[in-house]
């Protein structure tokens, strides 16, 4: 079995239909070679495919050769694996043309050197060319001993079957002339003097060193002590509200908890009944003694506590409650973790 050069024409069109995401039916091959004749009549004259040949040639593609599968569904034609091979081979090439279709045989055995040239594969034989190619092995040796002939392939017979290669590139001289690129100038020794230097200037660093009293506070920072500077208007303190921008006053004049120390905290004297009685957000409907829950239920001294260490902490007394109920919730976790332990 064999493939001709309207079987790499076909394979053409359908790549190249797939490059720009088009499905391929039976239509759009006459289609296609419609538009290639009608921009370059004189590169596309021998495209022509007659309807009546287009038919029979797409099923034995689909049925003998197997490079094709058709979708009964969409009527889609797709590559099998094969297919896909051979049109691997038409990156560079115009299957088209009439150039192609005249010398299909050569066109296609330069184009598997190249490609195994460019995987970095060695010569080939005629035999593999053809399973390469899918082509006759007939055609396989025309199409390479005709670019032997031109030059065009370096032919190889010492074995008992001739093998083919892409000629060697050229080798690229150099002029013997040509100057050698500027090398970086090395820096000159370190003299006697320059060494000398540098030890004047570490004994320099040593002897200041020894002079420093490790008794002033100042000398850990760098700094001598602070001049004495005379009384000016235009150097006077300024309060923090001043330094920040801002007209209000400072927090620390108006704030009754802050002290001279700041480790000493003045408490906030306790709430009064007023405060209480809008602290209090349960339903006043609910008497204490119907509710055991009722927050009227609680004595006066332990919700006075309660607010007190609330404020103390600087949080609400709903997230006071809640910290508690965390902290609840987290033993009771432990306590029956340990119990499912023990029981384990």
């Amino acid at each position: 079995m064999s493939v001709s050069a309207r079987t790499f024409q076909l394979l053409y069109i359908i790549r190249q239909r797939a490059l720009d995401d088009q499905p391929t039916k039976l239509g759009d091959f006459s289609d296609f070679i419609a538009a290639r004749r009608k921009d370059a009549p004189d590169i596309y004259y021998r495209a022509y495919i007659a309807p009546s040949a287009l038919v029979p040639l797409l099923q034995r593609m689909t049925t003998e050769e197997r490079v094709l599968t058709l979708d009964l569904s969409t009527r889609e034609y797709e590559f099998t694996p094969m297919g896909s091979q051979m049109a691997d081979l038409l990156v560079n090439l115009d299957a088209c043309s009439s150039h192609f279709i005249d010398n299909y045989k050569e066109e296609i055995c330069l184009a598997v050197l190249q490609q195994r040239q460019r995987l970095g594969q060695g010569a080939v034989s005629p035999r593999e060319v053809s399973s390469i190619s899918n082509i006759s092995l007939d055609s396989a040796r025309r199409g390479l001993e005709a670019l032997a002939a031109e030059g065009k392939i370096v032919e190889d017979r010492s074995s008992r079957t001739p093998v083919y290669s892409l000629p060697a590139p050229p080798v690229v001289e150099v002029e013997d002339d040509v100057e050698p690129e500027e090398l970086p100038v090395a820096k000159p020794p370190v003299s006697e003097e320059e060494i000398e230097k540098a030890a004047r200037k570490g004994l320099d660093i040593a002897a200041a060193l020894a002079e420093i009293d490790e008794d002033d506070p100042t000398w850990a920072c760098g700094v001598g002590p602070t001049p004495k500077v005379e009384d000016d208007e235009d150097i006077l303190p300024l309060p923090l509200g001043k330094i920040l921008q801002d007209d209000g006053p400072d927090v620390e004049e108006n704030s009754p908890h802050f002290t001279q120390d700041p480790f000493k905290f003045t408490p906030p004297p306790p709430p009064t009944a007023e405060e209480l009685e809008e602290d209090d957000d349960m339903d006043p409907q609910w008497e204490a003694e119907e509710n055991p829950y009722n927050w009227n239920s609680v004595p006066a001294e332990t919700r006075e506590g309660l607010i007190l260490r609330a404020k103390s902490a600087g949080v609400s007394l709903t997230d006071f409650f809640d910290i508690l109920n965390a902290l609840h919730e987290e033993k009771v976790r432990a306590a029956l973790f340990e119990g499912m332990a023990d029981l384990l």
